[in-house]
């Protein structure tokens, strides 16, 4: 029983640290404050804009805040959610495949119990890891729908 409880903890350890940065990231990103965010833009506030690295006249390339919103729109549209859902399809092929494997291992088990018992620990988990992954993807697209 403690190892299933153990099991559980650590998949929903594994599902908050993935989904929770990346939310934090699209929710920074669309301009809703955070508790760090609050702080650093009321500094901003004060100086009256954001600090820039000056960018030389030597070196070829768009303007710094030209290009800074180019990196900003690449990673919000494009790479972080590419990255989360590459991640959470990743969880759920990989929970997928021990679903897979603990079938394999009942159906060779041939009335040993120790091995059945085992196989459907495999089949049980792998569910919960299947679950686990569909809402979290559920979870993290309204969110961002909501968002945007």
């Amino acid at each position: 029983m403690n190892k299933n409880i153990l099991k559980l903890v650590i998949s929903l350890i594994l599902v908050i640290s993935v989904t929770v940065p990346s939310l934090s990231i699209v929710l920074a990103a669309n301009g809703d404050s955070s508790s760090s965010a609050s702080s650093s833009s009321s500094e901003n506030k004060i100086i009256g804009e954001e600090p820039q690295i000056p960018k030389p006249d030597s070196l070829p390339g768009p303007a710094v805040k030209e290009e800074g919103e180019k990196v900003k729109n690449y990673f919000t549209e494009r790479l972080l959610p590419t990255l989360t859902r590459g991640i959470i399809a990743s969880a759920g092929g990989f929970a997928f495949v021990m679903l897979i494997i603990g079938g394999i291992r009942y159906l060779t088990a041939y009335g040993n119990e120790e091995q059945q018992s085992a196989a459907k620990n495999t089949i049980i988990w792998a569910v919960v890891g299947l679950l686990i992954a569909t809402l979290s993807y559920a979870i993290v697209s309204i969110i961002v729908s909501l968002v945007t």
